[in-house]
């Protein structure tokens, strides 16, 4: 009891914000719903919303994101799972794998969600679409930032991933965890996230308003150098995973960043003055033999769909956008096939 009351008057000296939040949001009969699940589920269904709207912006049907979109969300959960399993806790769960695919239970790391994304995204372009990483990643990219910053909301919810001791004003003790005023790590990470996000969304504008080709490869390029840069920085205010720090200056989250950050700053070269400088979404599209539908034509055609009481799907819009294209092809053979008439 004296324990605790010194922890309380610990608490008003510093001014720390006492944290003791329940995880649980509601729970309705067996089915329960956290904090984490809820704001996991919004960072997802607002990562999708802008990957739509990114193809949108190039031309492109944003129904094509639905099934790449799936694939997306798998390489996030195995990726995150396995980054956390084998960068942070690989002796528990080689002793017990059956722990691995009980990610319901916590344990995702934002490293390896990356990679998950980067092998989806590279197979895709690869395999699939045969255009540049560069085009399908910087549709993606702008989703990331604020994706994050969802899931780390979600992890305060949680009084999990917290920060390092400390005495400043701002601290937080969260109760679930222990009676020490701690950083708020997670809300220095929330706050990174909206900054980048507003970063990337002003860059994207600047280019759309003045209508040119946003540079091939500058988000993603963005992405990287940002988001694990500030990421470096918040890991001297967060609590040490994975590595001990009587045996480490920098943790493990600081090192799985510093190559994402390298990647980065070697994409800004490229994309700025190296070998990629010049290049645009927009010409490999057509090199690969698709031809962007204007902006105009697609949401005509969305809106005709909408006009006519729903009878046309979102797929049916953008077929009704692109019989302009063939119609003209038709009147250009007939032409032809005329002036070949007359010449006989």
């Amino acid at each position: 009891m004296n324990a605790l009351m010194n922890s309380v008057s610990t608490w008003d000296a510093l001014a720390a914000v006492v944290w003791d939040i329940d995880p649980l949001f509601v729970q309705l009969g067996p089915l329960q719903f956290r904090y984490y699940g809820i704001l996991f589920a919004l960072a997802l269904m607002g990562g999708y919303s802008i990957f739509r709207w990114q193809y949108r912006r190039d031309g492109e049907d944003p129904e094509v994101a639905v099934r790449l979109t799936y694939w997306l969300i798998g390489g996030v959960i195995v990726g995150a799972r396995l980054g956390h399993v084998f960068f942070y806790e690989p002796s528990r769960y080689l002793a017990d794998p059956i722990e691995i695919i009980k990610f319901w239970k916590g344990g995702l790391a934002s490293h390896g969600a990356t990679i998950g994304l980067i092998t989806v995204v590279a197979y895709y372009t690869w395999k699939v679409r045969r255009i540049p990483f560069r085009v399908i990643a910087d549709r993606l990219a702008m989703a990331v930032p604020l994706a994050t910053s969802c899931v780390r909301l979600g992890n305060f919810m949680n009084s999990e991933i917290v920060g390092r001791q400390t005495e400043v004003p701002w601290a937080f003790v969260f109760v679930r965890f222990d009676q020490n005023p701690r950083h708020p790590s997670q809300l220095y990470e929330v706050s990174m996230g909206l900054l980048l996000f507003l970063v990337m969304f002003l860059t994207d504008r600047y280019y759309d308003k003045r209508k040119l080709d946003r540079p091939l490869g500058l988000l993603t390029s963005l992405l990287l150098t940002g988001y694990f840069s500030m990421r470096f920085t918040v890991e001297f205010f967060k609590e040490y995973q994975g590595l001990d720090p009587s045996s480490s200056a920098l943790t493990e989250g600081q090192y799985l960043s510093i190559p994402f950050v390298l990647m980065g700053l070697v994409g800004f070269w490229a994309v700025l003055w190296g070998p990629w400088k010049g290049q645009t979404a927009r010409f490999f599209l057509e090199r690969s033999g698709f031809t962007p539908i204007p902006a105009t034509a697609g949401a005509t055609a969305t809106d005709d769909a909408r006009n006519s009481g729903g009878d046309k799907s979102a797929g049916d819009a953008k077929r009704a956008a692109s019989k302009q294209p063939a119609e003209r092809s038709e009147v250009e053979k007939k032409q032809r096939s005329l002036k070949r008439k007359k010449k006989r």
